[in-house]
This record gives structure tokens, C-alpha cells and sequence, in this order.
């Protein structure tokens, strides 16, 4: 997808209410992404909004599995036969709606591929926004696991790229002087840590929350091109932590969503 100024996936975890809530906010471009994820505990939960910055942008560019994938002259075709369908109105302006994340999500649209600036220099302005609104949709819709397993993994195998490297960083940092050990660091790191451990010794599993009382999944998908490249903001997720960690038997938890498999929580 060619779409001007892409940033990084961003993902913010962050504490409410003193500690006792957590709000995750997803803002997705075309590119999948993942986070390395904060561990909530009682004892750690006021540092960890010092930890934010050691969310890690784990962005890959694989083309979506809900749609089969088309050719360049394919994709403008598509375009433009799209733009004469009511179906795509919102999206000639820039915004999705409902129809339009419907058929995304259900993967009734072939993938949109890249296009060359030649390519995309062909399409008119109502086309190009139908370009930007359907692949950035594609992009975020692709992200969001389809099974709870695929849940499970996909943060698994997160951690084991990213976390070695942040546990390496921040142990620098606090030795150089640069984090504060009043900050709280130590406690970050050891909670990193033993999330660590756990994803390598397969400790992590998931389970599917009803009760959204206990964890609470907002679909918003919203798309937003702001002259210099197109992006799109998913799902948020708000969860009441000491309850899971009541329900569950342990500190370390981690609530997420998906607008396939709904409300889950990752325990270790």
C-alpha cells in the first residue's frame, strides 16, 4: 500500500483510576503490528507509566490473509469500479463506515498491494481516498488475531524478539544512571523479566473473558489521512485489573481484544 509518511504501529498502555483500570488504545497503519506488553501488578502499577516508552514497534508488512491479493492494474480497476458503488461513499471522503469495515473485516475485498507513484498518480482524488481508507482498514483488520491460540502466539513470540533487547536497554540505562532507580526500573525490569521466562518456558496462556465488567473491547477502526499519510485507529481495550488478577490466581495479567474473538486475558 503506497500511503505518504507512514509512522510506526503505536500502542499505549496505560493506568486509570489509580491502578485499578487499564485502557489499551491501538493506533494501526497499513502495517500489522504488535506490542511488547506491560505487566499490571499491584506493586509496580504506579511506575509503570514510566515503562511507555519501552513499548516496542514490532511492524511487519505481510499482505492480508482475508482477501486474495491482486496485481497493480488489478487493484486500479478495482478502484475505480469501487467509486461508482454507493458501498464506497464515505470512503471517496476520506472516512469508513460501517459497510465499508464490514466488508474488510469479513474479507470480501481482495488486499489491496502497493502502487508505484506512476500507478497511483492515475487515480483521482476520490479514488486515492478509497485507496488509503480500504488499506489502512486492511492493514488493522489483518492485525487483529483470528483465534485465541493465534491470540496467544502472536504475543508470545513478541516477547521473545523484543523483550531481550528492552530487558538489555533498560539494564543499561538504570546502570549509566539515565533511569532512575526511584522510578521504579528495578521493578519494571524484573516484571519484563519474568515475563520473559514465562513466554520461554510456555507458562502464558489465554482465556476468553465474557464478563465485560472484567474486560471491555471498543471497536472504533476509524481512518484519518492527515495531508501527509494515512492512518487509522483500531481497537481500545479497558479492563479492571485487580479483578482478573483475583479471578485468575495471579499479578501477572494482560487483557486484550479482538473484533473476532472478543474480550481475552493472558495469564502467567
Amino acid at each position: 500500500m503506497r500511503v505518504g509518511g507512514l509512522s510506526g504501529a503505536e500502542i499505549a498502555l496505560r493506568v486509570l483510576t489509580q491502578g485499578s483500570k487499564a485502557e489499551t488504545g491501538q493506533v494501526g497503519t497499513l502495517q500489522q503490528f504488535r506490542s511488547a506488553a506491560i505487566d499490571m501488578t499491584p506493586s509496580t502499577a504506579a511506575a509503570t507509566s514510566s515503562a511507555l516508552a519501552a513499548i516496542h514497534d514490532l511492524a511487519s508488512g505481510k499482505p492480508s490473509p482475508s482477501g486474495a491479493a491482486m496485481s497493480s492494474a488489478d487493484a486500479v480497476d478495482a478502484v475505480k469500479q469501487w467509486a461508482k458503488s454507493g458501498l464506497f461513499h464515505a470512503a471517496a471522503q476520506g472516512n469508513a463506515d460501517d459497510a465499508v469495515r464490514a466488508a474488510v473485516k469479513d474479507g470480501k475485498l481482495p488486499t489491496l498491494p502497493t502502487l508505484d507513484d506512476a500507478t497511483y498518480a492515475v487515480l483521482s482524488e476520490p479514488e486515492r481516498k478509497i485507496y488509503g481508507v480500504v488499506g489502512v482498514l486492511q492493514g488493522m483488520y489483518d492485525a487483529q488475531p483470528k483465534t485465541l491460540a493465534e491470540a496467544l502466539s502472536s504475543h508470545v513470540d513478541a516477547v521473545l524478539q523484543s523483550y531481550p533487547e528492552a530487558i538489555a536497554r533498560m539494564q543499561a540505562g538504570v546502570a549509566d544512571g539515565t533511569l532512575k532507580e526511584a522510578e521504579g526500573w528495578k521493578g519494571i525490569i524484573a516484571d519484563y523479566q519474568q515475563q520473559l521466562d514465562a513466554a520461554r518456558s510456555g507458562k502464558m496462556e489465554i482465556h476468553s473473558v465474557d464478563d465485560k465488567a472484567q474486560v471491555r473491547e471498543i471497536d472504533e477502526f476509524t481512518v484519518h489521512d492527515d495531508g501527509v499519510g494515512w492512518s487509522g485507529r483500531g481497537l481500545r481495550v479497558e479492563a479492571d485489573i485487580p479483578a482478573l488478577q483475583a479471578k485468575y490466581g495471579t499479578s501477572h495479567v494482560l487483557p486484550g481484544a479482538s473484533p473476532y474473538i472478543g474480550a481475552y486475558v493472558i495469564t502467567w
